[in-house]
């Protein structure tokens, strides 16, 4: 994985225009950049802010993990049986729920009066990149015909 992450990373910084670099998704990692330091207390609450951070973020990955041409390559790469496995536990209800309680105790520490806003639905939306075979489906199918083959392998 560390190889693989190098790579990439290496792909990058040359400039490099192929699937395992991130100059395919630069304009949205842009984005992603600038939205992460517009958050302004005055004018808008944490939970809209939350909300528009992970729009942008899910953009971002469209691009980068559904893209047609680099869609296989990437499953290839990042998406095992394993992988998905693990994701399948990420996602669950049960770590939804504790995900969102974390969350609203660490934000209910910067509170003055020690609330926290309810995040399910920006949680919810951030977990869907977890589960690439739905969250890539308008684009490619590599995802769903990886699981399927997942699903022999333990038939």
């Amino acid at each position: 994985m560390y190889s693989l992450m190098g790579r990439f990373v290496d792909n990058t910084m040359s400039g490099r225009d192929v699937c395992l670099s991130m100059i395919r998704f630069q304009e949205e990692y842009q984005q992603l950049a600038e939205t992460m330091t517009s958050f302004n207390m005055e004018t808008e609450t944490f939970k809209s802010f939350l909300n528009r951070l992970v729009d942008v973020y899910l953009d971002m990955e469209r691009v980068a993990t559904c893209e047609p041409r680099c869609a296989a390559e990437i499953r290839d790469s990042f998406y095992s049986c394993c992988t998905r496995h693990s994701w399948e536990i990420l996602t669950s209800k049960p770590m939804k729920k504790g995900y969102q309680k974390l969350l609203r105790n660490a934000l209910s520490l910067f509170s003055e009066d020690g609330s926290a806003p309810k995040l399910t639905t920006a949680v919810n939306k951030y977990m869907s990149v977890y589960e690439p075979a739905t969250f890539c489906a308008d684009q490619t199918d590599v995802f769903r015909v990886k699981n399927e083959e997942c699903d022999a392998l333990l038939a």
